[in-house]
């Protein structure tokens, strides 16, 4: 693919949001690359991602977060990129030194954990970068793992709760659409209603709530509108699922938000007119356990 799909960089985007709207769905992304075990319950604090250098440049990652007390960071890469094991070195120096600054230790130096998660289908794409990198006292390899998200069946993005990665999964097509005999129409819809049925099996046994699922149903229509753009056919089609989905589950939401809204309202309302009951007893003299026994059968 040419550089009429990067130009605005609507895949950064798209990572990017979905790390600030739903930061706790990164916790499987590095269970699977760290072999870590992390919960939705673990506490995430995103850091800083852009750095100035001493002649005023701008280093700018794509994603800094602490989980617990251990800093990771992630560089979503459209394609394959020479430097880019250079450009990992420079944004895990940097992220390292805010690190140190904010310990106020200058004695030790810890580089994040780092990873670059390769959204295309490409065979190129390697599995690790790899840069030597030489001290006056010797010399080390510095190396960062990769992911790759055509790798992953929808069997095994749902098995793993990957679900960040289904907006991406939209860039498989670009290529096969221009091969002689390209993906369907009907192949393309059954493909995207796999992926909706997903999201709703993981909505309705509690991965996700109603928001995320909101927050990756707008990433999929972006991508899948910039992917399909020039095949009106199959964009009317898909673009139809998706917002349909998308515009069933923002009723949801508002209704679930409506909804604790009045129990919120009912509840205030039940526990002011309970201190008022309470007041007007002890001013009638009841004593404090007699209050209690009224309260406790009016409960019953």
């Amino acid at each position: 693919m040419g550089t009429e799909e990067t130009k605005d960089n609507i895949w950064d985007r798209i990572f990017k949001t979905l790390l600030l709207e739903m930061p706790e769905m990164f916790l499987p992304l590095i269970n699977e690359v760290f072999n870590e075990n992390y919960d939705k319950t673990t506490k995430i604090t995103l850091l800083n991602n852009e750095f100035y250098n001493k002649d005023g440049s701008k280093v700018i990652s794509d994603t800094a977060l602490m989980v617990d007390s251990m800093i990771y960071h992630f560089e979503c890469q459209f394609s394959n990129d020479k430097e880019m094991a250079f450009r990992m070195f420079e944004y895990d120096f940097q992220i390292g030194m805010s690190d140190a600054k904010r310990k106020k230790n200058i004695n030790e130096f810890d580089f994040p954990r780092s990873c670059v998660v390769y959204i295309t289908t490409n065979d190129n794409n390697p599995k690790k970068l790899r840069m030597k990198v030489n001290f006056p006292n010797g010399s080390y390899l510095y190396e960062v793992p990769t992911i790759r998200v055509h790798d992953y069946s929808l069997e095994s993005i749902d098995k793993k709760k990957l679900l960040i990665f289904l907006p991406y999964l939209a860039l498989k097509y670009p290529q096969k659409l221009k091969n002689k005999k390209p993906p369907t129409k009907d192949e393309i819809v059954k493909f995207y209603q796999e992926m909706l049925d997903l999201l709703e099996t993981a909505y309705n046994d509690s991965v996700i709530d109603i928001e995320e699922y909101n927050v990756i149903l707008e990433a999929m229509k972006e991508a899948e509108q910039r992917v399909f753009k020039n095949y009106g056919e199959i964009k009317k089609e898909v673009d139809g699922m998706v917002s349909n989905t998308l515009e069933l589950k923002s009723f949801k939401m508002r209704d679930e938000a409506v909804s604790e809204a009045v129990n919120e309202a009912i509840s205030e309302t039940i526990n002011k007119t309970t201190l008022n009951f309470i007041k007007k007893l002890r001013m009638y003299g009841m004593s404090e356990e007699q209050i209690k026994e009224i309260i406790e059968s009016s409960a019953d």
